[in-house]
């Protein structure tokens, strides 16, 4: 941890080494997500803010941050979380920031967002059979992206047909709330993953870093860190574009940058899926890996939404049309 500047007393601690301290306390207790998360919340904190010592911190850098992050245009939840992780870290190193009821802006709960039928059946066409692989395993376990890069063939339980969401130590990884779990997949994808596994035998990964014809010392033996630009591009080649989106690395019209398209959506797809065969909210919570139930219900809300949709075309009232 750092030390405190000399001459400077506690209280006047600086910005710069109370986030350093709070980020080494995080580093210690927290899985690497987290940190990295809380990492780039406190960055996006230090440049906004004017200021240098945290004893100088008041609600006034609270509403800063606020307009900063509507300036940026940023998503409201975003914002949100951003300016709680500088609560938190502020407060730890003795801050006195106050807030007063209502400054908090108000939050809109989407609706969750899946890849319709239509989208993964266009989508799977497009893929290679190594790309099938990765895509249907995402598809059908509900795992997190990370969860999936770290997959070891030990994970895979053959005989009970389960994927097992384990500590990789070796890979920096940690589940998430610390909670191991296993999660049941179809046969024909446990078949599929015994044909893939015939393809790289000295592979301790399901999914390592694919190697690089020009870089000989690169891929093999690390997770894959490319499934989000690998899933965009695939969207591209199938013609899954929305063709709307602006990011920083092109417009989607011309590339595979579509914004639709982002590994997360799978996991609220097979959440959604489970729920609408019949999954009950309790063993979805388990399979999904949720501390909290409360984050387990939220797909209960789009299904419900679903259903009224069902039922509202078969109404009295659509029949009049």
């Amino acid at each position: 941890m750092p030390e405190e500047e000399p001459g400077v007393a506690s209280a006047s601690r600086t910005i710069r080494a109370a986030v350093e301290t709070y980020l080494a306390e995080v580093k210690a207790t927290k899985g690497d997500a987290t940190f990295r998360a809380y990492s780039g919340d406190l960055a996006w904190f230090q440049k906004v803010s004017k200021k240098h010592y945290v004893d100088q911190l008041g609600r006034s850098d609270a509403m800063a941050l606020f307009a900063a992050g509507r300036g940026e245009e940023l998503n409201q939840k975003t914002i949100n979380k951003r300016v709680i992780v500088m609560l938190q870290a502020m407060r730890h190193a003795g801050a006195n920031i106050q807030l007063r009821k209502g400054d908090w802006p108000r939050t809109i709960d989407k609706r969750v967002e899946i890849y319709e039928r239509e989208e993964l059946k266009r989508f799977f066409e497009a893929c290679t059979p190594e790309e099938k692989v990765v895509f249907q395993v995402f598809l059908c376990s509900g795992f997190r992206s990370r969860e999936l890069s770290c997959l070891t063939w030990e994970d895979v339980n053959w005989q009970a047909g389960t994927l097992s969401v384990r500590p990789r130590p070796e890979f920096g990884f940690t589940p998430k709330s610390y909670e191991e779990r296993s999660v049941p997949i179809p046969n024909a994808l446990l078949e599929s993953l015994k044909k893939h596994k015939k393809k790289q035998p000295d592979s301790v990964l399901i999914f390592p870093t694919p190697k690089h014809p020009k870089r000989p010392n690169y891929g093999g033996d690390k997770p894959d860190a490319h499934l989000l630009e690998l899933g965009k591009e695939i969207a591209y080649r199938a013609k899954l574009n929305c063709k709307h989106c602006k990011t920083r690395q092109g417009k989607c019209s011309d590339g595979p940058y579509c914004q639709k398209f982002y590994l997360h959506k799978w996991r609220h797809t097979f959440a959604t899926q489970m729920l609408q065969s019949g999954i009950d909210i309790k063993t979805l919570q388990t399979l999904l890996g949720h501390k909290n139930i409360a984050t387990t219900e939220k797909y209960l809300k789009s299904l419900r939404l679903d259903d009224l949709r069902q039922k509202v075309e078969s109404s009295t009232l659509a029949a009049m049309l």
